[in-house]
């Protein structure tokens, strides 16, 4: 049951996300819908784990439809075009990494995140500030995602 109710808090939160997106008009002429609805699951989970699971959850289904486009793509040799399609992936995520590490206005976006969502986490007592989880955060977004895995929202 718990699994119906995840997603279908999961559902409404996906529908929203498309309503907002679709209806601006600066959004939608500059922004593929991918962006904000990738954006929206991360941001619905609390920790870096859960993370992992949604882009581990996204590689797949990336890796099960780009195997069969591949334009020399042989039934016979399905884990040779799996190869193929993480050879490129690993490619474009360095180039990714790369161009990341050194773009001073990501660097900006990550801080402000981080000063949005994350800067008032403090350790409990007994704590040290690497022990803190997200779950123990007040931020608006902390909150709101605390209240959606109950069921509140």
């Amino acid at each position: 049951m718990k699994t119906v109710l995840e997603n279908a808090i999961m559902a409404e939160k996906l529908s929203a996300t498309i309503r907002k997106h679709m209806t601006d008009g600066d959004r939608i002429a500059s922004l593929p819908l991918y962006v904000p609805i990738s954006t929206m699951m991360m941001d619905t989970v609390t920790d870096h784990s859960s993370r992992v699971k949604i882009l581990t959850a996204t590689l797949i289904s990336f890796v099960v439809e780009s195997a069969p486009a591949l334009k020399d793509f042989d039934l016979g040799d399905i884990g040779g075009a799996i190869e193929e399609v993480f050879d490129d992936l690993e490619y474009q995520v360095s180039q990714l990494r790369a161009n990341l590490a050194t773009d001073k206005a990501f660097h900006k976006s990550i801080v402000n995140n981080y000063e949005v969502e994350y800067a008032g986490r403090k350790p409990s007592e007994g704590q040290s500030e690497e022990d803190v989880e997200v779950d123990d955060c007040e931020c608006r977004r902390c909150t709101a995602r605390r209240a959606a895995q109950t069921g509140a929202a």
